[in-house]
């Protein structure tokens, strides 16, 4: 037929979209320590501080290893107990260590706050403590959180 034209071409069908909401990460209870959230006077200072303060965030990204968004941060803060057996292997320590490390001293400090550890030359005994001392205290009490080595806010206004 003149006038006619024929492609060669097929027209291509089209695909079915297919999408797969990304799945939240959520926080488990697996570790070896007490939960923070079993201890009144970590409960108090967490729940006090505002929430988009960056000290929050960086206390999230050492015990889950990524930053929580700005809503979960203190919850999960909350539900941590340390970290599970599976997550503890050789060199555990020095890792987190080495990541508390690079925290300037005020933060470090910041930090030791929100968290009621004790940072005191007498828990040191009777010296001053150095850097160095505070990340290995932190690095391990974050291991396994336990109420030895936090203080009471009591302790803190000096009423005993």
């Amino acid at each position: 037929m003149p006038g006619v034209r024929r492609s060669s071409r097929a027209s291509k069908a089209p695909e079915k979209l297919t999408f797969e909401a990304p799945k939240v990460l959520t926080v488990e209870s697996e570790g070896q320590g007490t939960a923070l959230s079993d201890i009144s006077h970590i409960v108090d200072k967490v729940k006090g501080t505002v929430a988009r303060e960056p000290v929050l965030k960086q206390i999230h990204s050492f015990m889950y290893g990524r930053v929580g968004s700005q809503k979960d941060v203190k919850n999960n803060i909350l539900k941590f107990n340390g970290f599970s057996k599976a997550a503890i292997g050789e060199g555990a320590v020095d890792k987190l260590a080495q990541k508390i490390g690079k925290q300037s001293l005020a933060n470090l400090k910041k930090i030791f706050d929100i968290l009621c550890l004790d940072r005191s030359g007498a828990s040191f005994g009777g010296a001053q403590p150095n850097k160095d001392q505070l990340v290995d205290r932190a690095a391990n009490w974050l291991l396994k959180p336990t109420v030895s080595l936090t203080i009471r806010v009591g302790e803190w206004l000096g009423i005993t």
